[in-house]
């Protein structure tokens, strides 16, 4: 899939009201400023990192989560195109209070239903089980989809995936390795750091 072709389906998958107002080069911008942003903080996995958004431990179901969506294959996966830093900026930057607040509600739902399963948390599970699990959800939002898509895409785990998807893409690895389209071409941004 092309990367305008991507970035296409990602915006009519639930993305935010006001992203529906920018050009598609002007998402695929505003991913990238995230991403730049977000890097100015730790690695993903320091203990010591500062969230915005999330919590450590939510942050470390997310970053499985999103590597259970976007696995690593020939490919960069979901934590080499450092999606969870991306996620919690997105949340703590351009969510509403409420809107953010059904993603991170969401995440008990996620642990319950990884304890119905046999697990101790969703990290704990299997990656088979876990990929079993996000089938489900998926499935259950593909369901509400036909009949109430605005609730879809409200929902919890429609908005996570549709952020690690939006991150993925958006980022270096996934669009350098994954999509070739690295570096973003059809945008000036006279004020851009001088690349190497």
């Amino acid at each position: 899939m092309e990367r305008r072709d991507l970035l296409q389906f990602v915006m009519s998958t639930g993305a935010l009201a006001a992203l529906h107002q920018l050009s598609l080069d002007d998402v695929a911008a505003l991913g990238e400023q995230v991403h730049r942003a977000a890097a100015t903080l730790a690695n993903p996995t320091d203990r010591q990192r500062v969230w915005a958004a999330l919590t450590a431990a939510q942050a470390r179901t997310v970053q499985v989560m999103a590597e259970d969506i976007l696995p690593r294959t020939n490919t960069p996966g979901a934590t080499d195109a450092n999606v969870t830093p991306f996620i919690d900026r997105m949340l703590a930057e351009w969510y509403a209070p409420t809107e953010r607040d059904v993603v991170l509600k969401g995440l008990p739902t996620l642990e319950t239903r990884a304890a119905a399963l046999g697990g101790a948390s969703y990290v704990a599970l299997p990656a088979a089980r876990r990929v079993e699990l996000l089938e489900a959800l998926d499935a259950e939002v593909t369901a509400l989809r036909r009949t109430n898509g605005a609730a879809a895409n409200a929902h919890w785990f429609s908005t996570l995936k549709y952020l690690t998807v939006f991150g993925y893409c958006t980022s270096e690895a996934g669009m350098s390795k994954h999509l070739d389209a690295w570096p973003l071409t059809g945008r000036y941004d006279g004020n851009a750091p001088v690349r190497s």
